[in-house]
């Protein structure tokens, strides 16, 4: 390791050597299948840590061979880092299990099967070559208008997005994988994207400390091995517009006020929340000067090289003490000792954990005229309406218009008409339908696009049986309050699709509870399930929630939100206008 043979006294007129300490440092992405020429360059230069996104990946013989290449270059002690949440945060395609989403795990209401899953997941990671996932997402969702977290977190409570996140990592523990709890301090409460622009929150340190810092504490009590900083700025612990990946106060509040000593790391550099603020050397030398020891910079191969050149400049200058890289150097060398690469055995029931999640997931949250189970004459036409799968935020993988859930649909009943809806207007979609009386409607983010709104307000005012399934978070809801049969499926892998359609025909009971609370109209906790025919609501499956901070404390208005969307959209806003003289 380079720190034991460089003295801090003769370093800095060694620059190759200080080059290798800074380089140390920095996490690395690159496009394509193998290793290019410019991250080659970089890793002979000491670059020892690299992340992989959807573009690198393959087949899962395609990715072992892609970890082994890295590990040839680099060392054994190489980190290997991906984003593997489950659900619409998916990097490895067919090469792994298709989790269903955090929000998902959470619904079951069962944190050891939430536990046991995570085990299965390091494992398979491991045997790609993989050791350091970025997930848990400890954030709470605080903010259901801001889709960049959604079903990405367990919860909008405390102590559950705390009792799975610490379950998640648990099961990491016994594993050569590292697990991630991200976004500190908490991002839940945004309204602005961080890969687009810098998001701000207004709580002060004790609202903080009731409310998104409990999953943290419960993550480093868990032995959480990486903490990952945002990109938000904290108006309670810096004066200055900053974002926390560069406030020393932030560091300092992970390090001295919970505690942690273990690796700290920033989210990707070349998000806009930093592009716009500062260059990327700029922000890789703040962020290590004020704690952070690994820096991510995803993408272009110019900005990762001006960030070595920048660590490099700042120590020779002295505006980088070198004992600061030294720290740094010394957590990492730690964290890469727990995750060196050990022989893997093929895991096992990973398919079978994440079908046990979706089945038990999925909630039926409202079935007031008793659709549920569907009944169908033989000749009777089915309809099913399918958006194009969104990608609101700079988090999420391309995917194509998929034809899963009409497919899933036809193994069940026939015939189908299916109307795939893009930009088409809501007449024309009842015109479509004009020749059945049920139709299964698929929304995702209703809030973010007022289509699936009109679409679904024109289905019900024609008087048809509308069954609607919210494949991603169950908020969807706000945007139609009159549905009369609703499910919340949080998510669309084949799993979740699957597990949504066997309890809309009656094959399986629907189990799971609202792990979120849908303001003025449910709790959180809900659910309904049908047993001979009747219906029961129960709230009985979740940890008991702790005494919460009103939702609205020290968020950012979103301000193209329209009130009109619905009624229980309109309450809400009036108890925030209450709040606000308080």
């Amino acid at each position: 390791m380079v720190h034991e043979t460089v003295g801090l006294n003769d370093s800095l007129g060694n620059r190759e050597a200080l080059e290798r300490i800074a380089a140390g440092l920095l996490m690395v992405g690159f496009p394509g299948r193998s290793v290019p020429a410019g991250t080659v360059n970089l890793i002979s230069r000491g670059v020892r840590g690299v992340i992989l996104f959807a573009r690198n990946i393959g087949e899962a013989e395609q990715v072992k061979s892609l970890t082994a290449q890295l590990r040839a270059l680099a060392a054994d002690d190489v980190l290997i880092a991906i984003d593997h949440e489950g659900g619409r945060v998916n990097r490895l395609g067919a090469a792994a299990t298709p989790w269903p989403s955090p929000m998902a795990w959470a619904a079951t209401g069962d944190i050891d099967l939430t536990r046991r899953a995570a085990a299965v997941a390091a494992q398979e990671l491991a045997l790609l070559g993989i050791n350091l996932n970025f997930a848990p997402v400890a954030d709470i969702l605080d903010n259901y208008h801001n889709a960049v977290l959604g079903v990405r977190c367990f919860s909008d409570d405390p102590q559950t997005v705390a009792a799975y996140s610490s379950a998640f990592i648990e099961g990491y523990r016994c594993s050569k994988v590292a697990a991630t709890a991200k976004h500190f301090p908490g991002h839940g409460g945004t309204s602005v994207d961080s890969h687009v622009d810098m998001p701000t929150v207004d709580r002060s340190v004790d609202e903080l400390e009731r409310n998104d810092l409990v999953p943290f504490r419960a993550a480093i009590a868990a032995g959480v091995d990486c903490l990952m900083i945002s990109h938000i700025w904290y108006s309670s612990l810096d004066d200055a517009s900053t974002p926390a990946t560069v406030s020393k106060r932030v560091m300092d509040l992970a390090r001295n006020g919970l505690g942690y000593d273990g690796v700290i790391v920033t989210d990707c550099m070349e998000m806009g929340a930093i592009q716009n603020q500062m260059t990327t050397g700029e922000a890789v030398v703040r962020a290590i000067g004020a704690g952070a020891d690994l820096a991510l910079v995803s993408h272009q191969v110019e900005l990762q090289q001006g960030a070595l050149e920048a660590l490099v400049s700042a120590v020779q200058d002295g505006a980088l003490p070198l004992s600061r890289l030294m720290e740094a150097t010394r957590r990492l060398d730690s964290l890469r000792m727990r995750v060196r690469s050990a022989e893997t055995e093929q895991p096992k029931g990973g398919e079978e954990l994440a079908q046990s999640i979706a089945q038990r997931s999925i909630t039926l949250i409202r079935d007031e005229k008793g659709f549920i189970p569907l009944r169908l004459a033989n000749h009777e036409a089915l309809g099913i309406v399918t958006f194009s799968p969104q990608r609101p935020t700079g988090v999420e993988n391309e995917r194509p218009l998929q034809s899963c859930l009409s497919a899933m649909v036809r193994n069940r009943h026939a015939p189908v008409i299916d109307v795939p809806v893009e930009a088409a207007e809501p007449n024309a979609i009842l015109g479509a339908l004009r020749d059945t009386d049920t139709v299964i409607v698929g929304t995702s983010f209703t809030t973010g696009h007022p289509l699936q709104r009109d679409v679904l307000e024109a289905l019900l005012d024609s008087g048809k049986r509308v069954v609607v399934l919210a494949l991603s978070d169950p908020f969807d809801l706000f945007s139609f309050p009159k549905a009369p049969c609703y499910l919340a499926v949080y998510g669309d892998t084949p799993h979740q699709l699957d597990a949504a359609l066997a309890v809309v025909f009656g094959e399986a009971q629907a189990s799971g509870r609202l792990p979120v609370e849908l303001r003025g109209l449910y709790p959180l906790g809900h659910g309904m399930r049908r047993i001979r025919g009747a219906t029961h609501e129960g709230r009985d499956a979740n940890p008991k929630p702790a005494r919460r901070l009103p939702r609205t404390v020290g968020l950012v208005e979103d301000e193209s939100f329209q009130a009109s969307e619905s009624e229980a959209y309109m309450h809400e806003r009036r108890n925030r206008e209450h709040l606000k003289g308080h």
